[in-house]
Order: structure tokens, then C-alpha cells, then sequence
């Protein structure tokens, strides 16, 4: 859907697979710029201009999204500028010829994917039609407009029906997969799109309610009844032609439930609630959390595979389940007709439910508790809930930025061990090339196969200044390996370069923050929003002026894929580029500004420096604050995707031993621009507007973006003690350390990549030179923004 007629849309088409990430994605949209050749002064006799306002004319149009003006101004570069500064021209004309194929290429992919919609039909397999009409959709400027076509039309009503099906059958990772995959190609159509627009909304909000409901029961199932839900996973695998591989279960893969819930107990349900009501930015009254409660309960009953567990065997028994049922429904019926429904009336409703499931299918209370509880909490908004017991330390080393241990993520492994899934860049573990892929078999002597993962984070980590000893198995190496590995306090760098010159015997990498040496355009790469983040961008900007010999033309800020961090942060670093102004408000219920954050003229460090800001749909929180901030007050050109949508602020307060309630209690907004309130970055449910939307835009399919992350990261382990081990480079990790098999999102549906397809994913080798990613187009965000850069410093 356009979201704004003014902003310049651009796309780069690569492989593109369906999977989890391309909710919320399917609404970008497509205007290809095709510039064509580099056009002159002479050749554009019908929009001469004066050369002396060129440059900062197409800087301005940019700034302000007005695509149309300042696509009409690149193409008209005056005759002496193309002659004085060459490397504009070449830039311009590789530029051109990037954007042409990618036009190409979205005409052949559209009619390839059409092609494989139409083959899938033939072959009967809707599911795998409905995936590539997705594909089709993405190549669409309107995505609603796939909806008016006959085909596509039938194809919903058939996976519509096929799910209907899977639901009342019980077959709950068909019905997912079919619901997902609605719910997807819905997403991007808001009221007012095609077909009637209120039915297209009523459909996805259908969707997005039966998916969370079909979700929860996954969860469920995944944690108490591991063992059958492999089985489940199984036949699924099977009924998709891919079960013949499937491994068996092994119960050292899995999270032991009687750990994640040990010290549950029902004080902190009330507790939470009650702290919900009292402070949440919503207000939400105690009925419809109830109500929530009541029908999470009721889904224990609603699962037979979880009854042939010994602890939940009571939901075997057809009277006791009867009973739970009944009470159940009695109390929310009850519910409906009260006509107050406050903390008294709650606690005899929770003390009801608790009493009726120790008296009918016993359901472990500390279970019951935990799901109900979350359930109720997350209803409300997606950063509010609970930390239980068995997730405060975890809760306490995220929010601090940094922990004492020797910096590896793991999860366990299929054999009992503990599999490392990532050493951390320069910890103590990368430096003494500790890989992806090896797996820990002891810990100081004691073997670790029948640890938890728990039980494990608690052996390794330790006092700071200890050591602790590790065996591994490195696959392909008879041998175990012996690591003594210093445990330290371990932080994660938040300011990267463009490329690494060297790495000094720690391992701590040289940077060049040089994006292009020759136009003097400056490069930072911020991945986290840390305590001392503004402090190493000031650090990194010092050593690109060194690197210059004098301040640059022109900076990149690339917060792609930043998930944020501290508000202080956020406020720092916005303030190195702005003089003055607001950087962003905090609002509580009604409106009412609790909080104002402004930039100070001694916090501008960087002056007026001409900036264009990168982000992503992973870019969140403080990311939004910046980019957001400097957008409004035209002091960057915002270059990507639309941003995440979270700009909530969450206290945390006690709600019983040893367990929190994470509140969301504010919001922020962004500064006002002219007569216009400030943007809300935070997106709420059904909301249409949020987050950061840049100026210009440019979309990656999730093959593209693979391909983008796959260089960064390949070209960042460049002189590591891991560049040895190509074959495990490029990978990503694949699995949540904290969780095994991914129950909340729906396995995609998979299937070999056909040699038809007009994109082929290139190979990116370990210690990639990033240099290639504008000189072969891989990172088009970036070459648009250099490109922008370029013109800006550009004198006639």
C-alpha cells in the first residue's frame, strides 16, 4: 500500500523465500527509478537549470520526500559538474544500470512466480500457491491489487476452507500454516484497498486472532508435551512430502518445564494484573483480562496430546475435564453479566479456577499459572508480561548491556552437550577461537550431558577474573579440544566501520570508517544503543577526520537492524548531529507529556555534516528515536524500510518472589514538524501508521537482505581466528539460544530453488571485501545513500 505519494520507492530483487519475516512486509511498494544514461544540461533543454543550485536542490527535494522533483533533478546533472567531478557520473551511471536490471528483473520474476502459482494449482497443492502468489503480490506497487484477480480469489477461498478444516480436526500446524499464509497476503492491504475494504481488514484481523490462539496451543504443547510434539512435527513433515529425514526425538534438545516454571506460584497472577490496571498506557479494565485468563485455561482441555503426559494425565479423564469445562464457561458467563468487575471480584474468579483444577484435571498449578499469565499480560501489548523466576538473571544481563562470562551463545545439542551457536565478537571464547558449530562436552571436568541450559549458563559463567575449563568436539576433530577461557565482563561493540585494516593480538579490529576516500564520505555502522555508545561514535568520528585529514562532506548512519537500547543513548547521539530542538516526548494516557528530551548546542559535536540515515524493519526503539529526530527537524535523509513500531516505555515492578511485571506505561513521540504533532513510533493493533517512514525507500526481499547481512558479516570476520573454517561463515544462527524448535512462528513451506528462477543468491566467501558492495550492487540502501551523499558535496 502507499503510504506517502511523495517518498521515492526503489526495490532490488533477489531469491526470494516465504518465510516468517514477510509479515508486514508484502504492503512495499514499487517505483523503479530508471535514469537511464547520465543526462547533461544540453541534453535536458526542457528543465535547464543553474548549476549553482543543483546539488543542493536534489539534497532538499530528498530531505523533504518529494520523489517526482528530485527524480526529474537527477536525471538533468549540469554538463560542467559531470566534467569536474567524474567519480558523480560514474556513480550516477552504475547506479542507473543497477536499477534498470532490477526493473528487469521484477517483470521476469512476476511472470516466473505467476508461472509456479499456476503449476501449483495444476498439481494441487494450494498451499504452495498461495506461497508464490505471495511472491507474485511483493512484485505489485499496490498489493491489494493481487486481490481483484480471479485466481487469486479462488486460490484464498480454497486455503480458507482448507483451514476451517485443520482447525476443527485439531491438525494445528496445518491450520497455522494455512492462516499464516492469509494472514500474510492480507497484510498489506489496509481499508480502503481493493475489494471492500472493511471485509479485507474484518479477514486479517480474523486471521491474526485464530493464528494467536493456534500459537498458544503450539507453545503449550511444545513446552509440557516435547515428546509429542515431535511426533506432531513428524507427521506434519510427512504430510508435506519431507518426513522421510525427519530425526528422532532426543530429549536432550528440549527445555525441561519443571525448571522454566519452578518457583510459579499464583501470588504474582493477581499481582500482575492488578499492576496492569493501575499503570498500563492503556488503561485495560479487569474484564476483559478475565476473560483472556479464562479461555487460556480452557485451552488445556482442548489438547488430547498433552493428556498422555503423567503430570497433566487428569485431562485424560472425560468427568474431570467435564467439570473444568463447566466451571469454566459458568465463570465467564458470570463475567459478561456483572456489572462491575473489579480486584475483589477477580480474586474469587482466579481463586475458583484454581480451586476447580485441584479438584478436577490437575493441571500443575505452576503450569497453569504461567501460561494464564502470560497470556493475559501479552494480550495487552507485546513488551508487556511477566519475568518469571527462571527468566530474571537473563532479564538483568540484557538490560545491563553487559555480563561476566567468556561471551558464547549456546543451546543444547542433539547428543546431550551444549552446542555453541555463536562465539561473540573479541570475547575472551572468539579470541581463542572457540567456533560455531563445536560442542562442549565438559565444564572444569563434569560432564554435561544431562545438563539444562540453565545448569550450564550457571557452570560457565562466574566470578569475573576466574577461568573455567572447557572440552570440546569440533566436528570433523577426533580429538577434544581444551580451552582454559578467561571469564570477563563481556560487551558487545556498538559502533562498527566499513571495513577492518587489521585486527592488534586481542583480537580488537582497526577500523576504516571511510566509505569513499576520494569524496571523503564517512561510514558508522551502529548496532547496539549502549551506555557509552555516543561517547565511541564520537571516538570513531575523530579517527575519521584523521583518516581525511579534515572533517568529511558527508556521514552514513546505518542503524539497520538495531534493536535499540537506552533512551539516554538515543538522546546522546541525536544531539551530535542537532543543535537544538526537541529529540522526543514520552506521553502517558490523554496525551499528557511526562517527559521531554532536547538536544543542547554543547552536545552537537558533529555539526552540520550532511547525513543519511539507513534503517530497516529491524531497526526499533532508539533507532526510531534518532532516525525519526533528525527526519523531523530535515536534518537527514532517511534511506531504507519503514521501522519496527516500538517506541513504548516499560517499568518493571514487583509482583510476588522472585517475579516481575513488565508494564508498558508510556509512549513516545517524535518531534512536531510545522503545524503537525509528532509522529507516534509505537504501533499498535490494527494501526496504520508507525514507526519511521524514511524519505526514501528501498526494499529487499528476504534473499537480498540475506545476501546484504551475509556480506557485512562475512567482510566483519575478516583477520578473526575463525577465518580458517570457511564453511561455517556463512551461516546465520537459526535457533533462539533460550528455544528449541520455534513453536510461535510457522515453519515455512520449503522447497529446492528452481533454476528457472531469474535470481541465483551469490556466494559470499569469508573476509568479503565490503568495497564490492557498491561496485556490484549488493547493498542498494547504502549505494543510493553514498550516490545522495555525492551529489550533496558536489559543486558546479
Amino acid at each position: 500500500m502507499l503510504r506517502s505519494i511523495d517518498s521515492i520507492r526503489l526495490l532490488f530483487l533477489s531469491d526470494l523465500p516465504i518465510g516468517p519475516s514477510l509479515l508486514g512486509r508484502v504492503a512495499a511498494c514499487l517505483l523503479l527509478a530508471n535514469f537511464g544514461e547520465v543526462a547533461t544540461a544540453e541534453d535536458a533543454t526542457s528543465a535547464s537549470r543553474p548549476d549553482t543550485n543543483w546539488s543542493q536542490e536534489v539534497w532538499s527535494e530528498a530531505l523533504a520526500g518529494n520523489a517526482d522533483h528530485c527524480l526529474e533533478l537527477l536525471q538533468q546533472v549540469p554538463a560542467d559538474l559531470t566534467v569536474a567531478n567524474p567519480s558523480l557520473a560514474v556513480a550516477l551511471q552504475q547506479y542507473n544500470q543497477n536499477r534498470s536490471l532490477a526493473e528487469a528483473e521484477v517483470l521476469a520474476d512476476r511472470a516466473w512466480a505467476w508461472d509456479r502459482v499456476q503449476q501449483d494449482i495444476t498439481d494441487k497443492h494450494p498451499i504452495l500457491a498461495l506461497q508464490d502468489l505471495i511472491r507474485v503480490q511483493t512484485t505489485w506497487v499496490d498489493p491489494s491489487e493481487i486481490l481483484s484477480d480471479e485466481r487469486a480469489i479462488a486460490l484464498i477461498d480454497e486455503v480458507e476452507n482448507l483451514a476451517a478444516g485443520h482447525e476443527a480436526e485439531g491438525d494445528l500446524l496445518n491450520a497455522r500454516q494455512a492462516l499464516y499464509l492469509l494472514n500474510t497476503i492480507y497484510d498489506g492491504v489496509q481499508t480502503g484497498d481493493a475489494e471492500d475494504g472493511t471485509s479485507a481488514t474484518r479477514r486479517r484481523d480474523g486471521y491474526e486472532q485464530r493464528l494467536r490462539i493456534l500459537g498458544r496451543k503450539v507453545q503449550i504443547l511444545s513446552l509440557y508435551a516435547p515428546a509429542q510434539f515431535h511426533e506432531m512435527r513428524k507427521d506434519w513433515a510427512f504430510s508435506l512430502g519431507e518426513g522421510e529425514d525427519f530425526p528422532d526425538f532426543n530429549p536432550n534438545t528440549v527445555l525441561d518445564w519443571q525448571e522454566v516454571t519452578r518457583g510459579i506460584t499464583e501470588v504474582p497472577l493477581l499481582l500482575g494484573m492488578r499492576r496492569a490496571v493501575s499503570s498500563h498506557m492503556d488503561r485495560p479494565s479487569w474484564r476483559p483480562m478475565l476473560m483472556e485468563a479464562l479461555r487460556t485455561a480452557r485451552e488445556f482441555s482442548a489438547l488430547p496430546r498433552l493428556a498422555t503426559v503423567e503430570a497433566f494425565s487428569g485431562l485424560g479423564d472425560a468427568e474431570k475435564v467435564a467439570v473444568w469445562e463447566e466451571v469454566i464457561d459458568s465463570l465467564m458467563a458470570s463475567i459478561e453479566l456483572d456489572e462491575r468487575v473489579d480486584f475483589r471480584r477477580a480474586r474469587e474468579i482466579i481463586g475458583q479456577l484454581l480451586d476447580t483444577n485441584t479438584r478436577s484435571v490437575q493441571i500443575p498449578t505452576s503450569a497453569l499459572v504461567k501460561e494464564v499469565g502470560d497470556a493475559v499480560l501479552t494480550s495487552l501489548d507485546d513488551y508487556t508480561g511477566f519475568i518469571w523466576p527462571d527468566e530474571v538473571r537473563r532479564f538483568q544481563q540484557n538490560t545491563e548491556g553487559n555480563f561476566v562470562g567468556i561471551g558464547v551463545q549456546i543451546r543444547k545439542a542433539e547428543d546431550g552437550g551444549i552446542l555453541v551457536v555463536a562465539p561473540l565478537e573479541e570475547s575472551p571464547a572468539w579470541k581463542l577461537g572457540i567456533q560455531n558449530k563445536d560442542v562442549i562436552v565438559s565444564v572444569d571436568g563434569a560432564l554435561v550431558a544431562d545438563w539444562s541450559l540453565n545448569d550450564a549458563v550457571d557452570r560457565i559463567t562466574g566470578a569475573e577474573g576466574t577461568t573455567v575449563r572447557l572440552e570440546v568436539q569440533r566436528p570433523e576433530v577426533e580429538e577434544l579440544l581444551v580451552f582454559d577461557v578467561p571469564r570477563q565482563r563481556i560487551e558487545i561493540p556498538s559502533v562498527k566501520g566499513f571495513q577492518i585494516l587489521e585486527r592488534d593480538e586481542d583480537g580488537k579490529p582497526t577500523w576504516d570508517w571511510r566509505l569513499d576516500s576520494e569524496s571523503k564520505i564517512g561510514y558508522f555502522r551502529l548496532n547496539q544503543f549502549a551506555r557509552n555508545s555516543h561517547l565511541d561514535l564520537i571516538k570513531a568520528w575523530n579517527t575519521l577526520c584523521t583518516q581525511f585529514d579534515s572533517e568529511p562532506n558527508g556521514v552514513v548512519l546505518d542503524l539497520r537492524g538495531n534493536p535499540g537500547g537506552l533512551l539516554e543513548s538515543a538522546a546522546a547521539i541525536t544531539n551530535l548531529f542537532l543543535r537544538e530542538g526537541t529529540v522526543v516526548t514520552q506521553e502517558s494516557p490523554g496525551g499528557r507529556i511526562e517527559r521531554r528530551v532536547w538536544a543542547r548546542p554543547d552536545g552537537n559535536v558533529f555539526g552540520e555534516v550532511p547525513v543519511v540515515v539507513l534503517v530497516d524493519e529491524g531497526s526499533a526503539s532508539a533507532s526510531e528515536i534518532v532516525s525519526g529526530a533528525l527526519q523531523a527537524h530535515r536534518r537527514a535523509v532517511v534511506v531504507g524500510e519503514r521501522t519496527f513500531g516500538k517506541g513504548s516505555v516499560q517499568t518493571v515492578q514487583p509482583a510476588g518472589r522472585e517475579t516481575f511485571a513488565k508494564i508498558t506505561e508510556q509512549y513516545y513521540r517524535l518531534p512536531s514538524v510545522g503545524d503537525q504533532p509528532g509522529r507516534m513510533v509505537h504501533k499498535k493493533l490494527n494501526a496504520k501508521v508507525w514507526g519511521v517512514d524514511p524519505q526514501v525507500e528501498v526494499w529487499l526481499p528476504e534473499g537480498a537482505e540475506e545476501r546484504r547481512r551475509g556480506t557485512w558479516r562475512n567482510s566483519d570476520l575478516r583477520y578473526s581466528p575463525t577465518l580458517n573454517a570457511p564453511e561455517l561463515l556463512n551461516e546465520e544462527s537459526e535457533l533462539d539460544p533460550e528455544r528449541v524448535d520455534s513453536p510461535d512462528e510457522p515453519a515455512e513451506v520449503k522447497e529446492p530453488a528452481s533454476p528457472q528462477s531469474p535470481y541465483a543468491m551469490k556466494e559470499i566467501e569469508p573476509g568479503f571485501d565490503p568495497n564490492r558492495t557498491l561496485q556490484e550492487g549488493l547493498d542498494p540502501a547504502l549505494e543510493f545513500a553514498r550516490l545522495l551523499l555525492l551529489v550533496r558535496g558536489s559543486e558546479a
